[in-house]
């Protein structure tokens, strides 16, 4: 068997390949997962199993260096049979009705820190370095800041419960082995192949990308084209507003004042909505790469992914929505699940370059449309 820093060095150095192919490396990463504290004590006193190491990193390698090439298969099973009992305590510990009930008084999605996320970059920039007054500090502290903190946390908690209840919607599944602690490049495992999963919705610079190919077929590029061409036709004033903003102001002034019209833009809109639905879908593995190749550096993985991609048809703006909507969600996956080949693989391959290097992987799309 290979060290257990060789497969360290490995994920580190997001060299993923082996990962999806030998059983000594998905041995080590499930060992890997399991070295936190509490879950590593859990599973050595389930086993009765004798250690000598004090730091759990240290039992973690002591346990790999303890197994023969005999005897993988043998700790695998018993990794997966520990695995899947406590992921079922994990679900069961979920009072997924209250959950949901109070994930529906979430009424609006608004990170309130910078383009990405991030709210004490947010303040420097809106507030420390912007603001030299004491007393107008104060101010906009006491006017503007706590709805800003607590847009931040409410959306953080939206995201973080509902992608939970996600992904345990993937480990109840027969073909996935659960992972139970948490490991940056693997979320659980399907036929043998693990995966990290990312929930998210259709860029918006993957919907500006569209913009030629909506053209191609006679549409406006956009959505709030689309609107103000409508807009013209009606002889209608409307602000200059954020584009969501005016998005909602002209339909409201065509519903009230032109009818007709108000029919015609909704129908084209629709139009619009199915091309870029229908783009993304044929283009699939491209969305992919390009998800892939968008990360932030400090979220950067090559790891095997499965993108879930809400996309709310109606008004993609409110796809954050979909999050909640458990039903439609636990019945897609389990479609997807009870569908997923494992002969499938070679085409889910992709190759990305990110920062001048070029990473191997494998990705599949999964879209959940309302």
């Amino acid at each position: 068997m290979e060290s257990y820093n060789h497969w360290s060095n490995k994920l580190a150095n997001q060299t993923m390949e082996d990962f999806s192919s030998s059983e000594e490396a998905k041995l080590w990463l499930k060992i890997h997962s399991i070295a936190k504290r509490e879950v590593m004590k859990g599973f050595v006193d389930r086993y009765r199993l004798s250690l000598q190491s004090k730091k759990v990193e240290d039992k973690a390698i002591e346990l790999y260096n303890s197994i023969t090439d005999d005897s993988i298969n043998e700790w695998n099973k018993r990794l997966d049979k520990y695995f899947n009992e406590e992921n079922k305590k994990q679900f069961n510990a979920l009072d997924l009705d209250k959950l949901e009930q109070d994930l529906c008084l979430i009424q609006h999605f608004k990170w309130g820190g910078d383009q990405n996320n991030s709210l004490d970059k947010y303040f420097v920039s809106h507030y420390v370095k912007a603001i030299r007054s004491y007393n107008e500090l104060k101010q906009k502290l006491a006017s503007e800041a706590l709805n800003v903190v607590e847009n931040y946390v409410l959306a953080s908690w939206y995201n973080h419960w509902t992608s939970i209840v996600i992904e345990h919607f993937f480990k109840q599944h027969k073909k996935v082995l659960p992972t139970i602690g948490q490991v940056k490049s693997i979320d659980f495992i399907i036929d043998g192949i693990p995966f990290d999963l990312k929930v998210t919705y259709l860029p918006k610079w993957y919907q500006d990308k569209i913009k030629s190919h909506l053209t191609s077929l006679g549409l406006p590029n956009s959505e709030i084209a689309s609107l103000r061409k409508f807009a013209k036709k009606a002889k209608i004033k409307y602000g200059k507003l954020p584009a969501n903003d005016q998005h909602y102001q002209i339909r409201k002034l065509l519903e009230n004042h032109h009818r007709n019209l108000f029919n015609e833009a909704i129908a084209e809109l629709e139009k619009i909505r199915d091309a870029k639905i229908r783009y993304a879908k044929q283009n699939a593995k491209d969305l992919a790469i390009k998800l892939y190749e968008k990360q932030g550096a400090s979220r950067f993985g090559s790891e095997n992914r499965i993108y879930l991609i809400l996309i709310d048809r109606n008004d993609m703006d409110n796809s954050w929505e979909m999050k909640r909507d458990f039903i439609r969600l636990k019945t897609e996956i389990d479609n997807y699940l009870n569908n997923f080949d494992i002969s499938n693989l070679n085409e889910m391959k992709l190759t990305f370059t990110y920062g001048g290097r070029q990473y191997s992987t494998h990705a599949d799309v999964l879209f959940i449309i309302k």
